[in-house]
């Protein structure tokens, strides 16, 4: 049962990872792997307080990576830019929506598979990352587009990363996740065609070294829906928290 995943997750493909322009004399393998936990409340009527157990596995060989349930390579890049392509999940909604039984019999929904470009820029004053993603599953074929800022700050053996960020999506994953379709209509819960939207959030990353291979993570997030799904009537909340935990050992 596949939930949306928190921000502690995607902690930024280019936290750990070289730079493109590195990649080519550098193909030392590096891996880590951990256990991370998480709960986070769902915007659906119904639904309920999610709260997950799960292994994390991260690699790197030269420009390939696997990060955050993210698998691609760095195409290119300089001192404090990049360019990555990927394949990963769609955690843009809840397939499972939230496990609302008020929700249960309505159309089944589908895992879709994103292909994504990445760029990122780092600044004296924070880093930016740009994502575009479209559907390569054919499952609801929309687009998303997401833009970030972070403030990376060291302090001592901690690392926080304070970040907001604004993510647009287009009509058709809109629908997928929070449309109601003619088959779904009951007395109680209209037809509903949602339009383009943009959600915001913030969050904040910290990463503690108890070695320089032993690391906790600790992720708080919140995220505040477009008018298009808060307009939806299987939809009851305005926004969603996540908080997370977890333990990452780096060989």
């Amino acid at each position: 049962m596949l939930k949306r995943l928190p921000a502690l997750i995607a902690v930024g493909l280019f936290a750990n990872t070289s730079l493109a322009a590195d990649s080519d004399s550098d193909n030392e393998f590096n891996y880590a792997i951990g256990a991370l936990a998480f709960t986070y409340s769902s915007p659906y009527i119904g639904g309920e307080q999610q709260t997950q157990l799960f292994p994390y596995l991260e690699f790197n060989y030269g420009p390939i990576f696997f990060e955050g349930g993210s698998l691609g390579s760095h195409l290119y890049g300089g001192d404090n830019w990049g360019i990555a392509a990927a394949v990963s999940l769609d955690f843009m909604g809840d397939t499972e929506r939230g496990d609302s039984r008020q929700l249960s019999d309505m159309e089944e929904l589908d895992h879709v598979i994103n292909g994504s470009l990445i760029v990122f820029y780092e600044t004296d004053w924070g880093e930016f990352d740009l994502s575009l993603t479209t559907d390569i599953s054919n499952n609801h074929d929309g687009q998303t587009a997401a833009l970030s800022y972070s403030y990376p700050i060291k302090a001592g053996n901690w690392y926080f990363s304070p970040s907001v960020s604004a993510q647009w999506f287009s009509e058709e994953v809109a629908n997928y996740y929070y449309g109601v379709g003619a088959r779904d209509v009951k007395a109680n819960r209209p037809l509903y065609n949602a339009d383009s939207g943009i959600n915001y959030s913030i969050s904040l990353m910290a990463d503690y070294a108890i070695t320089e291979q032993h690391h906790l993570i600790f992720d708080i997030s919140t995220t505040i829906y477009s008018d298009e799904i808060k307009n939806s009537p299987i939809v009851d909340e305005s926004s969603s928290t996540s908080f997370g935990a977890g333990y990452i050992f780096r060989f």
